[in-house]
């Protein structure tokens, strides 16, 4: 009888993870688990250059690339 309950809630859990899953991929989205956030934290303590570089490269890649200036000839210098 304990292995029929246990089947059960494996079943269950089983179910609602490709549930959420088929859910997650029909938005185009992806989130992170309840667990990242906790693996974050050891990674800031034990691996602190490694945090920093990630906090880094996340605000690089959220700023907006800086618009061209009045008169700026660019980069090949001929104003295209």
């Amino acid at each position: 009888m304990e292995y029929l309950i246990l089947f059960a809630v494996v079943v269950v859990v089983v179910v609602a993870a490709v549930a959420s899953n088929r859910r997650t991929r029909a938005k185009g989205r992806r989130y992170g688990g309840a667990l990242s956030g906790s693996f974050g934290v050891l990674d800031e303590v034990f691996r602190p250059a490694t945090y920093e570089a990630q906090t880094v490269q996340e605000a690089e890649t959220r700023m907006p690339a800086p618009a061209p200036l009045a008169g700026d000839l660019g980069p090949d210098g001929d104003g295209d």
